[in-house]
């Protein structure tokens, strides 16, 4: 099995700050989530041209309803998403 590492240099593809500015919070949020019963899904959509990424949080504490947003900035996107929960059930 290829690294993602191995798969990025395969392909030309650089690895972005993202990774460090984000992931290093969002990672255990979204298990906590998941903890919670909750379920955390992105999407990216190769047949739009804005809004690419759909991100949405849906059962556990939200019960039937869900959270969604739309965004072309996956790190936007994912604090947006995960500070809207947060202000409904971790404050």
């Amino acid at each position: 099995m290829n690294t993602l590492k191995e798969i990025s240099e395969s392909l030309g593809v650089e690895a972005s700050s993202f990774d460090a500015e984000c992931w290093g919070f969002a990672a255990p949020l979204i298990l906590k989530l998941q903890g919670e019963g909750a379920s955390f899904l992105i999407k990216a959509d190769g047949e739009r041209s804005s809004n690419i990424f759909t991100l949405m949080i849906e059962g556990g504490s939200l019960r039937e309803d869900y959270l969604r947003c739309e965004t072309d900035n996956l790190h936007k996107g994912i604090s947006q998403i995960l500070s809207d929960y947060a202000q409904q059930f971790w404050s």
